[in-house]
C-alpha cells in the first residue's frame, strides 16, 4: 500500500509522487528509498498520456511503478459518453502499445468506464515478446507466458469528471517448463481511490528531466554492498528454516532472497554458495544450498550465469538443474558483457550440454540485438573466432565418428542461434558450405546458419552462385537458396528465374519455382 500524490501545474500537467509504502502493512527501508525518492511529471490530453518526464535519478523500480500508475487513469476515449457497443482503441500503457476495448455506462451521479486488453496483441512490448514485465517484477521469474490479460473499471463524478476509484486486474498465464501443458495462473490487483482534492499551487521539483513514454523501463538494476547484510540475514533465517525440513516461512525467504540477489555485486553470488558449504549460516546447510543453487536460476546477474556454468563444467549440476540453467540463460532479457564472458567458456568444453551451448549464442545474439556496436567488443569477437576455428576443424573431411558429427552439428545451430557474423565467421561458414570433403549434413547446417542473419552481413550473392552450381549437391544448393532469397534483390532474383528455369535438377528446379510462386502471391 502506498499513498500517490499528483500536483497539478496546468489542466494538462501534474506530477506525481509516491509517499509512504508499506509492503504487508510493514515499512520497508530500502523499497521506501526505490518508489520515494523521485517524482515524475506527466502531460496529457483529453485524458490520454502524451509523455512522462522521469527525474535523471530515479531508479527504475520507482519509475516502473508511477507509470504502473499513470496506466491505470489513463482513458483514452474522445469522450465519456455512454456506448451501446463497445469501442476498440489502440493505447499506449506500461505494457506497450495495446488495441484496447472500451466501454462506458453512465448514472445520475457516476460514469463508469471499462477497459480490457490482452497483452498478447501488444506492439512495442518492452520485453522478449514471451513475458509481462508486471508479473516478472513481481515473481522475478524468467518463464514463458502463455496468456496475458488486464481489465480496468473506472468511476467518475458526472459533474465535476473527477476520477473517483480505478481498479485493475491482471491475470498472467506461465508456462512452468517448454513444452508442458503445466501453467502457473498469477493475479495482479491494484486499487486507487482519490481520498481528497486540496486546491493549491504547485512548481515542479527537479528542474531537468528525461522525456519518455509511458512503455515500461527494462534497466538492470545497480549492484550494490548496502543489500549483503540484509542477505545475510535472510541466508541465517532460511537456514534455519529448513535445517530439518521446509517450514511455512520458507517461500517467502526464498523470494525475498532472489530479489535481493539480483542487486549484489556478481563476486558476491559465489561468496555465498562459499558461505553456504562451509556453514557459516547453520551447521545443516544442504537444503539451503539446494535452494541457493535452485534460486540463481531465476536471478538476473552475470554473477548467477559465472555459478551456472561453473557448477556445470565441474560436473555439479544435476540433470534437472541443468534443465533450468539452460531455460534461465535462453531467457536473460538484458544479458551484459560480462554474461558473455562467462557463458563463452561452455563453447570450449566437451562437458557442456548441448542445450547450455546454443543458450550461448542466444546470450550473445540478445546482447548484441541490444548493443548494436557488439562485434567491436572482445568477447563478443573472441566468440566468432572461437566458433570460427571450430568450423574450420569440422569441415575437413566426413565423419565416421558420429559424436563428431554431433559436435559439429551443435556449433552451427550456436552459429544459428547467434544472427550475427563477422568476416572470418563468415567467410569459414562460406568454406565448409563449398567443401566437397565436408560431410553433407554439416554442409547443409552450414548453410542455414544465415537463416536469421541481416542482409547487410550475409553473404547473398556467394549463396546464390552455389544455387546455380550442378555439381554443387541438391540438399546445399536448397539450403542455401532459402538462407539467401529473403536477402536477394530483384535484379539477383530474375537471373535466378531465367537460369533455374532451364535447371536439369528436378529437385532443385521444382523447389525454387514453386517457393518463388509462393512467395509472389503471399500476402507477408
Amino acid at each position: 500500500t502506498a499513498q500517490v500524490q499528483m500536483s497539478w501545474f496546468s489542466p494538462c500537467q501534474f506530477e506525481i509522487k509516491v509517499v509512504d509504502p508499506k509492503i504487508n502493512g510493514q515499512e520497508d527501508q530500502i523499497t521506501k528509498e526505490l518508489l520515494t525518492a523521485r517524482p515524475m511529471i506527466v502531460t496529457y490530453f483529453n485524458g490520454a498520456i502524451m509523455n512522462v518526464c522521469a527525474d535523471p535519478m530515479d531508479h527504475p523500480t520507482g519509475l516502473n511503478l508511477k507509470k504502473g500508475i499513470v496506466s491505470a487513469l489513463q482513458v483514452t476515449l474522445p469522450s465519456l459518453l455512454s456506448n451501446e457497443k463497445p469501442v476498440t482503441v489502440v493505447e499506449t500503457d506500461i505494457l506497450g502499445k495495446c488495441p484496447t476495448q472500451y466501454s462506458v455506462r453512465t448514472t445520475e451521479k457516476s460514469i463508469y468506464v471499462t477497459k480490457s486488453k490482452d497483452h498478447k496483441q501488444c506492439s512495442q512490448v518492452p520485453t522478449n515478446g514471451y513475458e509481462s514485465p508486471v508479473v516478472n517484477w513481481i515473481t522475478k521469474l524468467p518463464l514463458p507466458l502463455a496468456e496475458s490479460k488486464s481489465i480496468c473499471h473506472q468511476e467518475w463524478e458526472k459533474s465535476t469528471r473527477v476520477l473517483k476509484t480505478s481498479t485493475c486486474e491482471d491475470m498472467n498465464a506461465l508456462k512452468v517448463a517448454m513444452g508442458t501443458r503445466k501453467y502457473i495462473q498469477a493475479y495482479q490487483r491494484s486499487n486507487l481511490t482519490l481520498i481528497k482534492v486540496e486546491p493549491k499551487s504547485a512548481t515542479p521539483t527537479f528542474e531537468e528531466g528525461h522525456l519518455t513514454n509511458l512503455t515500461f523501463s527494462v534497466i538492470s538494476q545497480p549492484k550494490t554492498d548496502q543489500v549483503i547484510p540484509r542477505l545475510e540475514k535472510l541466508m541465517k533465517e532460511l537456514c534455519e528454516e529448513t535445517s530439518v525440513r521446509v517450514g511455512p516461512k520458507t517461500s517467502v525467504l526464498w523470494s525475498k532472497i532472489m530479489g535481493l540477489l539480483s542487486r549484489v555485486p556478481e563476486d558476491k553470488i559465489q561468496v555465498f554458495l562459499d558461505n553456504i558449504r562451509s556453514g557459516k549460516y547453520c551447521a545443516k546447510s544442504q537444503i539451503l544450498e539446494d535452494l541457493y543453487l535452485d534460486a540463481i536460476t531465476f536471478v538476473q546477474n552475470g554473477g548467477a550465469v559465472k555459478l551456472m556454468v561453473e557448477e556445470v563444467l565441474n560436473n555439479r549440476a544435476r540433470i534437472d538443474r541443468i534443465a533450468f540453467y539452460t531455460l534461465s540463460m535462453q531467457l536473460t532479457k538484458k544479458p551484459c558483457i560480462h554474461t558473455v564472458k562467462h557463458a563463452k567458456q561452455l563453447l570450449d568444453s566437451k562437458k557442456a550440454p548441448e542445450s547450455m551451448k546454443l543458450a550461448v549464442g542466444t546470450l550473445v545474439s540478445k546482447y548484441c540485438k541490444n548493443n548494436p556496436r557488439c562485434m567491436e567488443e572482445d568477447e563478443v569477437k573472441d566468440v566468432l573466432n572461437k566458433l570460427s576455428s571450430q568450423i574450420q576443424e569440422s569441415c575437413q573431411s566426413s565423419f565416421t565418428n558420429s559424436e563428431k558429427r554431433i559436435e559439429s552439428l551443435t556449433t552451427l545451430k550456436v552459429i544459428g542461434n547467434l544472427a550475427v557474423v563477422n568476416n572470418q565467421l563468415k567467410n569459414s561458414i562460406l568454406s565448409c558450405i563449398k567443401s566437397n570433403q565436408a560431410d553433407l549434413m554439416v554442409r547443409v547446417a552450414a548453410a542455414q546458419c544465415f537463416r536469421q542473419v541481416k542482409c547487410q552481413q550475409q553473404p547473398t550473392v556467394d549463396l546464390l552462385s552455389l544455387v546455380l552450381k550442378p555439381e554443387v549437391d541438391t540438399e546445399v544448393r536448397i539450403a542455401s537458396y532459402v538462407a539467401a532469397i529473403p536477402c536477394a534483390s530483384f535484379e539477383a532474383t530474375s537471373r535466378l528465374v531465367d537460369t533455374i528455369s532451364k535447371e536439369p535438377n528436378t529437385q532443385v528446379r521444382s523447389f525454387i519455382l514453386s517457393n518463388l510462386r509462393n512467395i509472389q502471391t503471399t500476402d507477408a
